[in-house]
């Protein structure tokens, strides 16, 4: 399989919780390799003179001359503002997710992120973690007692945490590469807020 990696810088506009709006997307190229890709970050975060309006950089792998209607995206890859690599989606290569090991479970219920979903960057609190290695493994052999030969089901959006933010309408489900650390305190009003969210549920 041929595949180019796909270069963004992601910026943000303000510092206020609980939103803010990406205030643009920056296509840094697309190069042959991931080494050439994450070269070419570390160039950008050495030169870049608005570190503080980066919130991350996305390498995203895509397929070369996917067929009609197949997915093209292989992987995608998530860095903080300072060229650090941060988190990528588990599933394999060829779509399929198995499951996260707990060590690679960043948050738990309850914590409060920083999610990166549409045109904005968004305080949250996590519903969910993705599902586990011991989750996936139970999953699969329940399936195949159950006759089922598909044994793994999963794609990469099911590698994936539940939040609710502060707006009304139940939960969003956020790709793990997505959610982030908090980079500043957060009010205990915004928090008692977004703990409200969650206890009304759907």
């Amino acid at each position: 399989m041929k595949t180019l990696f796909e270069l963004e810088l992601i910026s943000t506009h303000g510092t206020r919780y609980p939103v803010r709006k990406r205030l643009h997307d920056s296509s840094l190229g697309a190069y042959t390799t991931l080494e050439k890709a994450e070269k070419a970050m570390q160039r950008v975060v050495k030169s870049w003179d608005m570190e503080s309006d980066t919130f991350c950089y996305i390498i995203t792998e895509r397929k070369l001359n996917p067929k009609p209607n197949e997915e093209d995206v292989v992987g995608v890859r998530t860095y903080l503002p300072d060229g650090s690599w941060y988190e990528e989606n588990m599933a394999d290569r060829d779509g399929v997710f198995r499951g996260r090991p707990d060590e690679r479970i960043r948050f738990k219920i309850g914590d409060i992120a920083e999610v990166l979903y549409g045109d904005v960057v968004e305080l949250a609190i996590i519903g969910n973690t993705p599902p586990s290695l011991e989750f996936a493994e139970q999953m699969r052999k329940r399936r195949l007692g159950n006759g089922v030969t598909d044994e793994f089901f999963m794609d990469k959006f099911d590698d994936s945490y539940t939040i609710y933010d502060t707006h009304p309408g139940g939960h969003t489900h956020v790709e793990s590469q997505f959610v982030f650390p908090t980079r500043k305190p957060v009010s205990e009003k915004l928090v008692q807020k977004l703990k409200e969210q969650m206890e009304k549920g759907d």
